[in-house]
């Protein structure tokens, strides 16, 4: 997830939101997993908080949290 990202990032131009949404939200959509790829009411709840490096720093399923990276200078 973290390279297909930074490669969108890199080769598209877009905003963040939208190359997120590129790979959140769109493929959720795409697979009709109306759960999935939003946050709102109704959402599992699943997130992944990036450092600005596209490192997963944090992670939530089902609004728990399930991992997190214990030094966050990354």
């Amino acid at each position: 997830m973290d390279r297909g990202i930074a490669n969108l990032m890199r080769w598209l131009r877009l905003p963040p939101e939208q190359v997120w949404a590129m790979g959140t939200l769109n493929p959720a959509r795409m697979l009709g997993l109306a759960r999935k790829g939003r946050l709102e009411p109704g959402a599992d709840a699943d997130l992944v908080l990036w450092s600005e490096t596209l490192t997963p720093i944090r992670t939530w399923v089902m609004g728990n949290s399930v991992y997190e990276k214990k030094d966050h200078s990354v």
